[in-house]
């Protein structure tokens, strides 16, 4: 570390100085560059993390298709008769009564 000679000048522009070479030639930790980069700050799923993840998705997505497809008549229904208090409060705080 190069180190600034106080002989002509200021005892604080000296420090100064000692502060800020010590700042530019600060380096940060595991990088090799000022820029930061995108790719180190995300966080890497191994390709089998990767794979459960997808297959997991899937798995829920084809489920919930399959729940969509079989509403019945009598299944809305009994929707309409389990949610009948929060609907009607609900249409009367919409009606303002």
């Amino acid at each position: 570390m190069h180190w600034i000679t106080c002989d002509k000048v200021s005892h604080e522009s000296c420090l100064l100085d000692q502060v800020l070479e010590l700042i530019m030639n600060e380096k940060p930790p595991n990088a090799n560059s000022l820029f930061l980069n995108e790719d180190s700050e995300k966080p890497h799923l191994p390709e089998r993390g990767l794979r459960q993840l997808r297959k997991a998705m899937q798995k829920r997505a084809s489920s919930t298709q399959k729940r969509m497809s079989c509403i019945t008549r009598q299944s809305a229904r009994n929707f309409l008769r389990r949610n009948a208090f929060v609907l009607f409060t609900v249409a009367a705080v919409a009606l303002g009564k």
